[in-house]
């Protein structure tokens, strides 16, 4: 899944950004996937690399990204925005 960083029309993203995420340990106690943590049962952090504001994830992380207001499912690029 494919998952977009905010920003606006007037600026675009920054070429390189990387956000440590860690699900499981932001909302303990809640029901997540196994594969949100170790073999040992502590939470995973996942790196989410962003080039100019893309990231590909895996469906259940890009799920929560995007339900936490973390990222977005799309990004509206208007032409000329950015020129």
């Amino acid at each position: 899944m494919n998952v977009y960083l905010h920003g606006s029309a007037d600026k675009p993203p920054v070429a390189h950004h990387i956000l440590i995420v860690t699900p499981a340990a932001h909302l303990p106690g809640a029901e997540h996937p196994s594969e949100f943590f170790e073999a040992d049962g502590k939470p995973k952090d996942f790196p989410v690399d962003f080039i100019h504001g893309k990231a590909e994830v895996p469906d259940t992380l890009g799920k929560y990204m995007v339900a936490q207001g973390l990222a977005q499912k799309t990004r509206l690029v208007l032409p000329g925005a950015w020129s």
